[in-house]
């Protein structure tokens, strides 16, 4: 699976405001979701990807724990 791929920042207008959802390829749910509503569509999407990153990260540190198969 190719991580830079798997999960996308999606910015909705809601409103006079905007929300992100990180979603992964082929899932219609959102894996995580903005509670705070941002002003502007980049602040939304700099949020998002930070989230995103983040969540990258806490997949890696996982996968690194889990005993590899032989």
């Amino acid at each position: 699976m190719d991580t830079n791929s798997s999960l996308t920042v999606r910015v909705e207008r809601r409103g006079d405001k905007y929300t992100w959802e990180l979603h992964r390829d082929g899932h219609f749910h959102p894996v995580r979701f903005s509670v705070p509503v941002y002003w502007s569509e980049e602040a939304a999407r700099v949020a998002g990807n930070e989230v995103r990153t983040d969540h990258l990260a806490d997949l890696a540190r996982l996968a690194a724990r889990r005993p590899k198969a032989k």
